[in-house]
């Protein structure tokens, strides 16, 4: 239990060591006892060590192992019948010739066998303990680290890994953070949590195995079956080779000697016994649940099978089949065990079946106090509790691959449910708020228009103050009274039915933003509300159409350089539940390259028809995160595109432009800035910051938008978990960072045109190399944060990992053209939806391809958003194919091209393949072809 539960809160490592060490001290001390009391004290001290050591190890190994290997954990056991067999090669020769016999006057020089055993065996434990400091260095388990918030050691460990096996690994910092949800509090080392336990103690890692109803049952179920086995094991292995003596003696040969030679002989039956369960987890046919529950029958029938024994040999026989079949069930159970709990609890979820294992193995010897061993009684009884474990595992509710989603949700301490997956509310205190007062800034949205119509749930975190109907009634009265406005309503809805109205914005009147307007004006695309508890996002755009409608001037002046659509409700289903989710509990923002919700592709192809110049993503992120001591003191965060497939003068007059105006704007408002960073969070207040400043990924929003070769921008308001809390502020800093970006456009309307056209242009017909992957620089500097506990607004020194610029480091030759067998017309379908234009091909198509194969593929050992994400290699090799017609060719000389290389290169880490949108494993050929240039 100690051990267990110990390695969820000061880790694997560490107690992965120190079990092995306690197991050998102890057993080396034992050899030295002068009674059975000392014998058993000390067969206690060891114990401890070994009881512990079994949850670790398995726990340890199956975390750094990927997903495709898992079944090497059930072959591990083969360790176990290894040891078996030591242990009776070591106890055959000693106990067989230096014990004394039954019915003899036993003198201590006679006996000496079983100290010099204790002693080998400890002295064998203490080199393997010794080989873990000097063969190899043992790392932190990185799920383990991630699940305390540990990610920048948890991926330099990861690194680490690969480069002593000669690979290498494209995992960065953050990938994680893009994984993390928004809210999520690390856990922190081992003096600060031993702090808060002590002030108040809690089981939230015991409450989680069973915070649902199937997970309660399996968790339950598997403690079960642990328990009996517990008591049925011991209560025949343990006495074994008693049984095996007293009743060889009824057959003639129930020498100390022959016991311990039959022992070695079924002992080795185990080796193949766990290899054999490694094969069969594996098969479909049987799986994990179907073998562990054969072969746990099978061990109880070869139990009542010895009864028949008539013989020393047919006894050796049956114990043989029961060593088999039982070492079959341990391998599947030691393996199946571990897999069925999430990271953060898996050391717990291990000390309690492991615990309930004990405390049954210790009724064993108290049976057997009791019971006659030289009948079949025990045998029995043995054989009932192995075949009513065995009837017991096939209601095991959830296979470990279907576990593997969910337990990716529980990790973070509740499971999605249907709608309503409201965070907590977690405001500033008066200290820290008194930072974040009413800023001069009018707002005219209908929040502060008449704050008496602000929804009730708003002030209690379960909902936004704008009303999907007063949403619309707002967009459709402001619209009606301006001739620059045009109300609109999407040709499709949200999963939930929902409308998405939007307004155009253009003083040549076009009546829809599908078609470019005359005087060829940069374009710009506004949108809100992509996550929907987060409702500064859309209310700042309600309050931006109110500032084009109360100032006409300023109306006039920017909308003769510029045209605009706003779209306050990207999610309005989210909005409506106050989550950040879909309906279906997708992330609306990690949609944008696998589109696996209709909704997201619908939206797509919208934006595609606009072909904005500029791109604007409004969000709030978590304003009471706590980093130790600090909050985050910044009313906005914001980040341009940092994809390298972006063109390069794209990418530079959104930083030195673009950004440096806001950075200005913000300042002249009395609002604080900072660029938009994730990181770990931590409770202990002597944490050191780490920040990662917004990354390259192309699942994101800013960068998915931005391979459009737009300038794009993610705007961050600080607002999550303050419900109605510092509300104007929070819309008054969304409306600034908006209107920036707007009046930067109009401003510079000749030079951004020009350039994001030229940029267009040149990426259309340029010759550079696709960047696959990328890395990150680090430096030191200050960011600007707030004390929670002085209400203090202080520039704190940090770790600062920047993606400005980010560094190339895998990258391929750019093709003439992908080209898509018929087969695959789903793909097609998302490019098209992407804003991509797709020939399909009227002809059979034949020719010179260049082919990618599959040289090596690891897949993640839980879900994320529905789908296994893989991580391929590949190889290139050029051959003849021929296609049939309706095969689709995608030119890559076109506008939206970079959407395809993030899609279709399969080492990119937002890929089809990335995502098992495409299925491959090691030795396939990739389905999508290249045309080279």
């Amino acid at each position: 239990m100690f051990w267990g539960f110990g390695c969820d809160i000061f880790g694997r490592r560490h107690a992965f060591n120190c079990t092995l060490g306690l197991t050998a001290f102890w057993g080396l001390v034992a050899g030295g006892a002068n009674n059975f009391a000392a014998i058993g004290s000390f067969a206690a001290l060891w114990s401890f060590g070994v009881g512990g050591n079994l949850p670790v190890d398995s726990a340890i190994f199956l975390e750094f192992l990927p997903g495709t290997h898992q079944y090497l954990l059930t072959i591990l056991s083969i360790d176990w019948a290894i040891a078996q067999v030591v242990a009776n090669l070591v106890a055959w020769p000693l106990l067989g010739n230096l014990t004394c016999q039954q019915d003899t006057v036993c003198r201590k020089r006679d006996n000496m066998g079983w100290r010099w055993f204790t002693i080998t065996m400890g002295g064998i434990t203490a080199v393997m303990f010794l080989v873990r400091f000097a063969a190899f260095k043992i790392f932190e388990s990185p799920k383990y680290l991630m699940g305390k918030g540990r990610d920048e050691d948890a991926v330099r460990i990861v690194h680490e890994v690969a480069r002593r096996n000669n690979k290498t690994t494209s995992l960065t910092l953050a990938d994680l953070k893009a994984c993390e949800p928004e809210g999520y509090v690390a856990q922190t080392n081992v003096s600060a949590a031993a702090k808060r336990y002590a002030a108040k103690l809690n089981f939230s890692h015991i409450r989680v195995l069973f915070s649902t109803r199937k997970l309660g049952l399996s968790t339950g179920l598997i403690m079960a079956v642990w328990a009996l086995i517990g008591l049925g094991y011991p209560l025949y292995n343990a006495f074994l080779p008693f049984i095996q003596a007293t009743r060889g003696a009824d057959f003639g040969d129930g020498s100390t000697y022959i016991t311990y030679r039959n022992s070695l002989i079924i002992s080795s039956l185990g080796v193949p016994g766990a290899l054999l369960g490694g094969w069969l987890v594996e098969r479909k046919v049987i799986g994990r649940k179907g073998t562990l529950s054969l072969f746990t029958v099978l061990t109880g029938v070869f139990l009542y099978c010895s009864t028949t024994a008539v013989t020393s040999n047919a006894l050796l026989g049956w114990n043989c089949a029961f060593n088999f079949c039982s070492n079959v069930m341990y391998a599947v159970l030691y393996g199946f065990t571990p897999e069925l709990f999430p990271t953060p609890q898996r050391g717990t979820g291990n000390a309690l079946t492991a615990t309930c294992n004990r405390i049954f193995g210790i009724m064993a010897p108290i049976i057997a106090m009791f019971a006659n061993l030289e009948t079949s009684a025990p045998v029995y009884t043995s054989g009932a509790l192995f075949i009513a474990a065995g009837l017991l595992k096939p209601n095991l509710v959830m296979r470990t691959s279907t576990l593997a989603g969910l337990f990716g949700l529980l990790s973070f301490a509740d499971a999605a449910k249907y709608g309503y997956n409201h965070v907590a509310v977690r405001q500033d205190s008066d200290i820290v708020a008194a930072n974040f007062k009413d800023v001069d800034i009018s707002l005219h949205s209908p929040a502060f228009l008449n704050p008496g119509s602000r929804l009730e749930g708003f002030s209690r975190g379960t909902e936004g103050p704008t009303s999907h109907e007063a949403m619309e009634v707002f967009m459709e009265e402001i619209a009606s009274r301006n001739s620059y406005m045009t109300y609109n309503t999407a040709n499709f809805t949200s999963e939930e039915l929902r409308s998405f109205p939007y307004v155009h914005l253009a003083s040549a009147g076009n009546s829809t933003c599908r078609r470019r307007s005359a005087a060829e004006k940069v374009r710009i695309w506004v949108q809100g509300a992509a996550h929907g508890n987060e409702p500064a996002g859309d209310e700042a755009l309600l309050a931006l159409l109110g500032k084009f409608d109360n100032d006409p001037e300023w109306a006039a002046d920017i909308l003769e350089k510029v045209d605009i659509v706003i779209l306050p409700r990207y999610n309005p289903d989210g909005v409506y539940y106050f989550q950040r989710a879909l309906a279906t509990n997708f992330d609306p923002n990690r949609d944008h390259i696998k589109q696996n919700r209709q909704q997201t592709r619908n939206i797509k192809a919208l934006l595609a028809e606009y072909h904005p110049h500029v791109i604007i993503d409004m969000h709030e992120y978590g304003a009471t995160t706590q980093y130790g001591r600090y909050y985050h003191g910044s009313d906005g965060l914001f980040s341009a595109a940092k994809n390298l497939n972006i063109n390069e003068s794209i990418r530079s007059l959104s930083e030195e432009v673009f950004a440096k105006n806001i950075g200005n704007d913000m300042e002249d408002a009395g609002l604080r800035w900072e660029p938009y960073v994730t990181g770990p969070s931590s409770l202990d207040l002597d944490f050191a910051i780490s920040f990662t400043e917004a990354g390259t990924d192309a699942k994101i929003g800013r960068n998915a938008m931005g391979l459009t070769q737009s300038v794009t921008f993610l705007i961050e308001m600080r607002g999550i978990f303050l419900a109605d809390q510092e509300f104007q502020r929070r819309t008054a800093a969304g409306l600034t960072m908006a209107g920036s970006i707007i009046q930067t456009a109009a401003d510079n309307a000749d030079k951004v045109y020009e350039t994001v056209e030229g940029g267009r242009a040149a990426f259309i017909s340029g010759t550079d190399d696709i960047i696959l992957t990328d890395s990150t620089t680090t430096e030191n500097r200050e960011f600007t944060m707030v004390d929670h506990t002085a209400g203090e607004i202080v520039q704190v020194p940090i770790k600062f990992i920047s993606n400005t610029p980010a560094r190339a480091n895998l990258t391929r030759s750019r093709p003439e053209a992908y080209l898509i067998p018929v087969a695959w017309a789903d793909l097609a379908a998302r490019l098209v939806d992407a804003g991509l234009e797709v020939e399909t091909l009227p002809e059979p198509w034949s020719g010179t391809v260049e082919a990618l194969r599959i040289e090596s593929s690891q897949f993640e050992s839980s879900y994320y958003e529905g789908a296994v994400r893989a991580t391929v290699t590949t190889s290139t090799s050029e051959r003849e194919l021929t296609l049939p017609a309706g095969s689709f060719r995608v030119s890559t000389r076109q506008k939206n091209a970079a959407l395809a290389f993030v899609a279709l290169e399969p080492e990119n880490i937002d890929s089809y393949v990335s995502f098992n949108v495409v299925p491959v494993e090691r030795g396939d050929e990739y389905p999508i072809f290249r045309v080279a240039s």
